[in-house]
Order: structure tokens, then sequence, then C-alpha cells
């Protein structure tokens, strides 16, 4: 797990708390417009230090639990933490519907229903898994490159994988006899 000094994090506060800002006001045509229209207070055309509000609560802000215009490095901890904290459920929320998931096809492929997928189970769930209008044969629009992979058997990062040919037409089954 990584770690951050509470140095480094109040240096990421205080940077990220104006970058949307910034890059915003940076922004050239009518997008620029509307942030100077919207924060210039004296109507000069121009967005001082005194007028600089950004729209949204900043990281900040967000930190500065008390709302004293200070963070403390016990409000950055908690902050810290609570990040953490939500960092890990939804880590926990994506286990579980990939457990769900995982349990649904493993249920589905196991056709005498004893817990366990014996070879020809594997088989017969691999060949209706690429079978997309269970007709009972895999044509060639069924056949579909495996995940990471383009069409031409080209990975997704421009890299050509081990064991697909120049066209991509080996990979797409195993064997499993």
């Amino acid at each position: 797990m990584k770690t951050r000094s509470p140095l480094k994090a109040i240096a990421i506060i205080i940077v990220s708390s104006s970058i949307p800002t910034l890059a915003i006001a940076k922004s050239d045509g009518a997008q620029g417009e509307r942030f100077i229209h919207h924060l210039d207070l004296d109507g000069d055309g121009q967005v001082s230090l005194d007028e600089f509000q950004p729209g949204r609560k900043s990281p900040f802000d967000k930190a500065d639990k008390d709302g004293d215009g200070v963070v403390t490095l016990a409000e950055i901890t908690e902050q810290i933490k609570s990040r953490h904290e939500q960092r890990e459920a939804e880590k926990a929320n994506k286990m579980a519907k990939r457990q769900a998931k995982l349990t649904e096809h493993f249920n589905a492929m196991d056709a005498n229903g004893d817990g366990g997928l014996s070879r020809e189970e594997i088989k017969l769930g691999a060949f209706n898994r690429m079978d997309d209008n269970q007709d009972g044969y895999i044509s060639a629009d069924e056949v579909k490159p495996p995940r990471g992979m383009s069409k031409r058997g080209i990975s997704k990062r421009g890299m050509s994988k081990r064991g697909m040919g120049k066209r991509g037409d080996r990979g797409f089954h195993r064997n499993f006899e």
C-alpha cells in the first residue's frame, strides 16, 4: 500500500485546489469568456486575485473541516483516512460484484449441479458462450477476439500477442481435450 507523507498531502491539496479553475481560465473561446463573466465582479474584463474564487468546493475546502481557513495536520490526516476508507469500500463493492458474476457463470456451467465443473461442462460452457444465437453452431460472425485484442490479432496497446497469426486466425479457442 502506498502512503503519502503529510507534507506531500498538504502540497497536493493546495495545488489541486486551483487546477480545475486554472484549466478553465487558460482555455480559449466561449468557455474562457464564461469564466471571466462569472468571476469578474468589477466588470473590467479581468479577474483579480480578490475576485478569484473557484466555483466548486476545492480539496482545500474539503480538508478544512472546521472552516477556519487553515488546514491542520489532524484535518489532513482525517481526509486521507476518509479517502482510504472510501477506496476500500469501492474495492470491496467491486469484488462483491465480481464474485456474484463468477458465481452466476459457474452455476450456469455446472449442468448437473454437483458444485464442480467437469471437462465436458467447461467445454459446453465455452461453446455456449461463443454461440451467440444458440443455434448449436459457431459461425464466423460469432467469433470474437480474446479480451484485450483487436479483430486483427493485435492487442489494444498496439503490440501483437504470441500465438496470434497475422490475420488473428489462431487463439480464439482452447483445446479442452
